[in-house]
């Protein structure tokens, strides 16, 4: 063969090496292109996901009201930070841009008509009490028939047990789903006999009984410092001739 021909087949090698590398190279930068798209795609698909997955998880829909007329604790935590007591109207109002993405029909509805029912009440309470009386806890109010006691619960946690030496207040805590009612125990007792009005509000004599009931007390026994109990925000307590109250502790 003439070193024309040798030479000229080692070229056309050459040129074919180099062009199959290069192509070689273009394809795998390619393939590193498209992987680190498809990888950046589906991280993006799984934080979205796991994100949606982590809301259903902690925020689950929920019974509002229980089968004995409470109104769910669950339901309550679900949606209370929703909510905020406006310091200009004195209202509660709904965020919805707060609201989970998976609430119900049932769940929505039974909470504007808790909203719509706790502040009515509230404005007649404000209304019929002295500025003195009454005291915003951040998205709550405490209203009470003495300025001391008013200020006393507005300061306590009543969520907590407390001292069953401990002389208690008498008064109302307003929330959005409903009121979390004191009763010092001098009160206790008037009101298990003829009912109590705190604040405006009048509280049935079943009412208070069944506070006693939940902690397990009757009529007549002694009550260390006063109790604590929750009920429904439009304070018809009373379903037939059942009080509905609930999470009754000492004061």
């Amino acid at each position: 063969m003439s070193n024309f021909k040798k030479n000229l087949i080692l070229s056309s090698l050459a040129i074919l090496l180099v062009a199959g590398g290069g192509f070689g190279l273009g394809q795998s930068i390619h393939n590193n292109i498209s992987s680190q798209k498809v990888e950046v795609k589906n991280v993006s698909q799984r934080i979205s996901y796991s994100g949606d997955i982590d809301l259903m998880t902690v925020s689950q829909p929920t019974k509002p009201v229980t089968a004995t007329g409470q109104i769910s604790q669950a339901f309550i935590n679900r949606f209370n930070n929703d909510i905020v007591l406006d310091s200009k109207t004195g209202q509660f109002v709904i965020n919805q841009k707060l609201l989970p993405v998976n609430a119900t029909n049932i769940e929505l509805g039974t909470l504007n008509t808790l909203v719509a029912q706790s502040n009515s009440q509230l404005k007649q309470i404000v209304q019929k009490s002295p500025k003195s009386h009454t005291v915003q806890v951040g998205n709550s109010v405490v209203v009470a028939n003495s300025i001391t006691d008013a200020q006393q619960a507005s300061q306590q946690n009543d969520l907590t047990t407390t001292s069953n030496y401990h002389y208690g207040s008498t008064y109302l805590h307003v929330y959005w789903y409903g009121f979390r009612i004191g009763m010092n125990r001098s009160d206790i007792q008037l009101a298990v006999g003829a009912g109590l009005v705190i604040a405006g509000v009048y509280v049935p004599v079943r009412a208070a009984q069944a506070a006693l009931g939940v902690l397990g007390l009757t009529v007549g026994r002694f009550i260390p410092g006063g109790v604590v109990f929750n009920s429904s925000p439009q304070f018809a307590p009373l379903v037939g001739s059942r009080a509905v109250v609930w999470g009754g502790q000492w004061q």
